[in-house]
């Protein structure tokens, strides 16, 4: 694995394992998935990602292949929320990753990371704009 990307995980206190494993917090099986990101998206959606998840008490241990895939394809989307950390943080406090994760994999056959994709942008979106949105102009939850 790239130097840059142990940094972060390092950094963060998590650990890549094989998927033989069952993982046990700060473990992951996305190695594979960071990789991709990292050449889809670049380093920078892949490091925004994973201080998103650790950070947040709520999603500190969301380090599925999915998770971590479907969130950065969202963020990859939306650079203008990039500039936005302490808005992005707030709203990873009050999604719960682990279960619109729980929500994709119920719709197997459908593969997770396709179907997490829309619920994850849906959420952070509504979160973000009401943040933004004037008073009396919320969007409903």
């Amino acid at each position: 694995m790239e130097p840059r990307i142990q940094d972060i995980l390092a950094d963060l206190g998590i650990v890549v394992i094989p998927t033989a494993r069952r993982r046990r917090p700060g473990e992951t099986h996305a190695g594979g998935v960071m990789r991709q990101i990292v050449g889809e998206h670049g380093m920078d959606v892949l490091e925004l990602t994973l201080r998103l998840i650790r950070g947040s008490r709520l999603n500190a241990e969301a380090l599925s292949s999915e998770t971590i895939g479907a969130l950065a394809d969202v963020l990859a989307q939306r650079p203008d929320w990039h500039s936005r950390r302490d808005d992005l943080a707030r709203a990873c406090e009050a999604i719960d990753l682990e279960a619109f994760r729980a929500r994709a994999v119920a719709r197997r056959p459908w593969p997770v990371r396709g179907f997490l994709r829309p619920l994850l942008y849906d959420a952070f979106d509504r979160h973000l704009t009401r943040r933004n949105a004037p008073e009396g102009m919320e969007m409903a939850a």
